[in-house]
């Protein structure tokens, strides 16, 4: 049977990516293409494990991934 992560470690999840982008945000002028692109995509993968490969497909059409 498939477990899917609960909202406290989706929420933990988002906020240690949020604080690597800050610090990387402070360390750079301008973030490299692959981060952005990585900081992105990040909150779709979450997605993905919550609601199956259908969601990420929706999700990725309404933001141009």
């Amino acid at each position: 049977m498939e477990t899917f992560p609960t909202v406290s470690q989706c929420r933990k999840r988002t906020s240690a990516a949020n604080e690597r982008y800050n610090e990387l945000k402070e360390r750079f002028a301008t973030l490299p293409l692959a981060t952005k692109v990585k900081q992105t995509s990040a909150p779709l993968l979450i997605i993905t494990h919550v609601y199956g490969d259908r969601y990420l497909h929706n999700a990725a059409l309404e933001t141009g991934f």
